[in-house]
């Protein structure tokens, strides 16, 4: 059973949606480098979701592959986030219900956004504010634990007008492996090689391009009981939770951010490929999860061929079957 905590209830933070702006990305590639550039023309969420449709493979490949590139829907961002406790690997991923493109589905899936105008020349950047958003390791007494970069910049903390963060024993966020789909090139924005390792992927089922940066999570989650409260008795200090953020239907042109009753999921991995076993770290510990029904991951889990993702999502039992890659 799943622990509530106080801030299951709150809102975390408020969006106006009518405020999003961003432009169509275009891409070309050779045999080295994808570079990305930018269409003049800004459009906002509505425009870019209708640009968010089926696009043929071959005219895909055909396209990206030209001088004149090929013209995406939007650009996204992604967080692979691999954590490494008590001797076992895992990947990070939240579960999240998405509606339209012509499909829905229930799905496990990278921490992920769509990258705004202000953020198209700083994609990592706009990454960090996607993980410090949807991240949520919450500590004793409810605390949000705050997050670093191995270099000391901090990660923003979008929710200090509804909680506390505790500042010590902060996560880090350290460059990972990468071990996912993807086009393997060298990542450029407007000709300068992005920071990071990103790779790509091309999803032609949305017609939509999208970054993924490999983290390596260092967190101390046998600490995040009492961090900074030893002096606490042991059952008040089983409060740890590993936690997300998500974003209720808009209503009125506003998105309602919430914390996620339901704990992130740990996907065990060995030599970077998922097992099969899924896990939660909730009330100070990692247990094993029972969903009742077989957990579906995203299109980010799916095979690639030359970087293109045809498919929404994929089964974990297709994901397994099809082995290495």
């Amino acid at each position: 059973m799943v622990q509530t905590i106080g801030l299951e209830e709150k809102v975390l933070m408020i969006k106006d949606s009518t405020e999003f702006r961003t432009r169509q990305p275009r891409v070309c590639r050779d045999s080295n480098y994808v570079n990305i550039t930018f269409e003049d023309l800004e459009m906002d969420f509505k425009t870019m979701s209708s640009n968010r449709k089926l696009v043929d493979t071959d005219v895909l490949l055909n396209e990206i592959e030209s001088k004149n590139g090929h013209v995406f829907a939007n650009l996204g961002v992604s967080a692979s986030l691999q954590v490494h406790y008590n001797g076992k690997d895992y990947q990070v991923v939240v579960g999240q219900i998405r509606q339209g493109q012509g499909f829905s589905d229930n799905v496990a899936k990278l921490i992920s956004g769509y990258i705004p105008s202000q953020f198209l020349n700083d994609p990592h950047g706009a990454m960090l504010v996607e993980i410090a958003e949807e991240f949520l390791p919450i500590t004793f007494g409810s605390r949000f634990l705050c997050g670093k970069l191995e270099n000391g910049q901090e990660l923003p903390k979008p929710y200090t007008a509804v909680a506390e963060y505790e500042r010590a024993n902060p996560f880090i966020l350290r460059p990972g492996n990468y071990a996912l789909s993807a086009d393997r090139r060298k990542v450029h924005i407007n000709g300068k090689e992005m920071p990071g390792n990103p790779r790509v992927f091309y999803h032609s089922a949305v017609n939509g391009v999208q970054i993924v940066f490999p983290f390596k999570l260092d967190i101390d989650l046998n600490s995040l009981e009492g961090i900074s409260h030893a002096e606490a008795e042991e059952k008040q200090r089983k409060t740890a939770h590993l936690r997300h953020a998500e974003d209720s239907p808009p209503e009125k042109g506003f998105l309602k951010t919430y914390l996620n009753k339901q704990p992130l999921y740990l996907l065990k991995t060995e030599k970077g490929r998922l097992t099969g076993e899924v896990s939660c770290f909730e009330c100070g510990a990692l247990a094993e999860v029972d969903e009742g029904k077989p957990i579906t991951l995203s299109e980010a889990f799916a095979p690639a061929q030359e970087g293109i993702i045809t498919v929404p999502n994929i089964s974990f039992a297709r994901y397994l079957a099809n082995g290495s890659r």
